[in-house]
Formats: C-alpha cells, sequence, structure tokens
C-alpha cells in the first residue's frame, strides 16, 4: 500500500524519467489465463502496467515496423518513488508468431518469457467459443467464426485455407511453438507452466514468478486471488468421441513438451 501511495504522490514528476522496459513478458497461449495472471501481477504494489495488456508489437511485421520508439511509448514512465519496480505486458500472439521469439530476444535480452499452457483440446474449444462471441463485437466482429468447433476441426484437418488465427488446432501444438523461445531465449529466461497450477494453486505460480523476478511475495489472503478475468460460458459440450480423437491427435506434441519441460500441471486434463 505504502508503495502504490509514494506512486501517487510523485505522479507528477513521472514525465521527466525514462520509459521503462518490460522485465517480464506473458507470451501465451491464448485461452490460458494470461489475462488473469497479467490483473494478478498488476496489483502487485513493485508492478507497473502498461495501460493497454496486448500490445503485440512483436508479433505483428505493421507494428514492429513502426519502430522501438513506439513500443517505449506503451510503457510507464520509471516511477521517482524509491524500490525497485518493474513493468510488463502479455500478448498471447507471441507464442504462435514465427518471428516474436528472435525479435524478443534481439530487444529485450533482460527478459523473462512465461508461457502458460492448458490441455490443447480444452484451450482450442475455448478459442473457439470467444470467436462465436465474437458476432455483435463493435471491435472484433470481423474474427466471428459461425462455424460449430466440429466443422472448424474438420476444416482444419482437411486443410482448408482459413486465416492462421482460427487455426484451433495448430495453436494448440505447443512443441514447436516453444523450441523456437528455446532456440532464442534460452531455458533459462523461458519459464513454462499449467493452466491447471493457475486454477488450483495461483498464489504458488504468482509468487514463483514473483521470486523470478526479484520481488516480494504476494501473502495467501491477498484480494487479488479473487480476480479471475475473460471467463465465457460455453454453448454445448465437445462429443466424448470427438474429445478422444482430438487427445490422440496432440500425444505427440504434449510428448516434446514434457521431454522439454517436465511435467506441466493440467497440460493432459480432460475436458
Amino acid at each position: 500500500m505504502l508503495g502504490k501511495a509514494l506512486l501517487m504522490i510523485t505522479r507528477p514528476l513521472q514525465p521527466l524519467m525514462p520509459r521503462m522496459t518490460p522485465k517480464l513478458i506473458i507470451i501465451g497461449a491464448q485461452k490460458a489465463g494470461t489475462t488473469t495472471l497479467f490483473d494478478l501481477l498488476s496489483q502487485h504494489p513493485n508492478v507497473i502496467p502498461p495501460a493497454v495488456k496486448e500490445i503485440d508489437f512483436f508479433s505483428s511485421d505493421e507494428r514492429y515496423g513502426t519502430g522501438l520508439d513506439s513500443y517505449w511509448k506503451g510503457f510507464p514512465h520509471r516511477p521517482v518513488a524509491p524500490g525497485r519496480h518493474i513493468t510488463l505486458e502479455a500478448s498471447p500472439s507471441y507464442l504462435m508468431s514465427p518471428v516474436a521469439a528472435e525479435r524478443i530476444a534481439r530487444h529485450l535480452p533482460q527478459a523473462l518469457c512465461l508461457a502458460v499452457l492448458r490441455d490443447p483440446v480444452a484451450r482450442a474449444y475455448s478459442a473457439r467459443n470467444m470467436y462465436r462471441d465474437f458476432k455483435d463485437d463493435p471491435d472484433f466482429a470481423y474474427l466471428y467464426d459461425p462455424r460449430s468447433f466440429e466443422e472448424a476441426v474438420s476444416d482444419e484437418l482437411a486443410g482448408k485455407e482459413e486465416r492462421r488465427g482460427r487455426k484451433y488446432l495448430d495453436r494448440s501444438k505447443y512443441a514447436p511453438q516453444l523450441e523456437r523461445y528455446v532456440t532464442h531465449v534460452g531455458h533459462e529466461r523461458l519459464l513454462v507452466k499449467g493452466f491447471g497450477q493457475l486454477k488450483d494453486d495461483p498464489h504458488g505460480l504468482v509468487n514463483h514468478v514473483l521470486e523470478r523476478l526479484g520481488l516480494e511475495p504476494f501473502q495467501k489472503a491477498h484480494p487479488a486471488f479473487g480476480t479471475r478475468s475473460n471467463a465465457r460460458s460455453y454453448a454445448s459440450p465437445i462429443s466424448s468421441e470427438l474429445k478422444a480423437r482430438l487427445h490422440q491427435l496432440f500425444d505427440d506434441d504434449l510428448r516434446r513438451v514434457e521431454e522439454l519441460f517436465g511435467r506441466v500441471e493440467g497440460l493432459r486434463d480432460r475436458l
């Protein structure tokens, strides 16, 4: 509380200070709790979040082409208040992007990259539900997907042309996405956690991240742990037959992830 109060008192001086650079990049996966995790971490007194959570700078050629100065302007000024303070960003597009890992490694060589992985079938189904709900959204209606999950999966397995963001199964194949980060960022700056831990033990997950960032841990009773962001209801369940078939499809990919990072809690959950 004292840290936040000092930030408020010294706010008039902030524009005179240099911009902060992110020390933590939450790279995804999409529909794996990245918004909840961002909101949890942002409630720490020594974390000053940007105004926009998903900047998508390193995954977008258009935004990246505007130059790093435009990226730095998205982050807060360094606080005048004493103590260690950090900022962060969370752009789930970074995990899927074929170019983001190399760009992050080049421009943010000290940043910790954090991936939260969810059961691949559950993640794909949740993503399709999100795109279904975009139908009347004023900002994202262009992303609306009218297909059922079964239709979307059948189209993707048949190789039908579809915009990359709506290839739900491909985005759930984590091994090749993480291998890019191992290559460019390295194991020591890549932290992989499971959606299962975020649901069942958010205190433990968040405090492990804070420890890696050199910040004081949250108390278990902190009100931040009542945070749950972007939860959506499902119109209908997936058939047990389709679930079983899709889980089999991801077996080799999950085995490779476990070879690289060990057991990831919740990665093999069932819907």
